[in-house]
């Protein structure tokens, strides 16, 4: 079976932000576990996604219990101890995305033709890059 990196966006739905404010945590730790956040699970399959989100969320849980609320919190939160599926999609929602394509192979396999074609942006670095370009693929 083919496996890959997989990134997963989680994002905090509004009743749990809401509901984090009723607890008394210091301002860092609300911000950090109230944000959407990016993971990278290095092995999953492309084909068959529903083992591979399902760890992300229980490990995502297990590092919310542990590293930030703690056994206690986490219990008054969830009203539960437990790391489960349910807890985590009642609070939080989750996208799986793949890298479909690397910048610097593209950026290797663009056509001289096409390379010629691109319009300054007025962003200095930008501008560089293009000229950068340009010149490579004007000398291939």
């Amino acid at each position: 079976m083919f496996m890959t990196c997989g990134y997963y966006v989680i994002k905090p739905s509004e009743a749990f932000k809401n509901k984090l404010t009723m607890l008394d945590l210091e301002p860092d730790l609300l911000e950090s576990i109230s944000q959407i956040q990016l993971w990278e699970h290095n092995r999953v399959s492309p084909i068959e996604s529903e083992g591979d989100i399902a760890e992300i969320k229980l490990l995502f849980l297990a590092n919310i219990k542990s590293l930030y609320l703690g056994a206690n919190l986490y219990q008054i939160f969830f009203e539960d101890n437990h790391v489960s599926l349910e807890i985590f999609d009642k609070w939080w929602g989750i996208d799986r995305y793949f890298v479909e394509e690397d910048f610097a192979e593209v950026e290797e396999e663009i056509d001289a033709a096409i390379a010629s074609e691109f319009v300054k942006t007025g962003i200095e670095r930008v501008d560089l890059w293009i000229d950068s370009l340009q010149k490579k693929h004007n000398s291939d």
